[in-house]
């Protein structure tokens, strides 16, 4: 089954909010104007591109945002998506890079994200909804900053704004451990 997203996600993805913004700004403003931060956060990524090997799992890292409001600063959170689009195809069988390849997660107040989750990784686990690249191509990824300037409720959410990036898989790979063997440790 194909339907990684078993509940309602509680956010929108940066392809909802694009279109959101999109119409916005041809049709104006659609609603009158409630508690609001008082200025955008800024998103920016460490690098705006990243060579990993096939099938090798790789971390994302955002800068940290300035806060808008200094005076009375915003929770800012974070989320991590691949923003690639490509024709319908089942999860577990996607060599190519520009089939979306990894789920969207709750935003957090994280800075990075690991493709696939570290605690996977770890126990060697894989999951249908983060599939490691088998084949060499570009995938894009996006970061995007929210402000929660009213942390005491659930009034005052405000701004948003993104960052985007590309991970280039190159033909080879995965990275291995040749040595040492059997548990020893390294040279010093």
């Amino acid at each position: 089954n194909d339907n990684t997203a078993l509940r309602t996600s509680p956010y929108f993805h940066l392809g909802s909010l694009d279109q959101i913004q999109r119409f916005m700004d041809y049709y104006g403003g659609c609603a009158t104007s409630g508690g609001r931060s008082p200025s955008i956060p800024t998103a920016d990524v460490v690098s705006t591109t990243l060579t990993i090997p096939k099938q090798q799992p790789f971390s994302l890292l955002a800068r940290e945002s300035s806060s808008p409001s200094p005076s009375s600063p915003p929770l800012l959170t974070y989320t991590w998506e691949q923003i690639d689009l490509a024709n319908a195809a089942p999860l577990e069988s996607p060599s190519f890079t520009a089939s979306p390849r990894f789920v969207s997660f709750n935003p957090s107040t994280s800075l990075s994200r690991r493709f696939p989750a570290f605690v996977n990784t770890l126990a060697g686990v894989t999951t249908s909804e983060e599939i490691l690249p088998t084949s060499a191509g570009t995938m894009h990824f996006a970061v995007t900053v929210r402000d929660h300037w009213n942390a005491n409720n659930d009034v005052g959410y405000g701004h948003w704004n993104a960052a985007r990036m590309s991970v280039v898989v190159a033909d080879i790979g995965p990275l291995t451990v040749q040595s040492p063997a059997g548990g020893g440790r390294g040279g010093r």
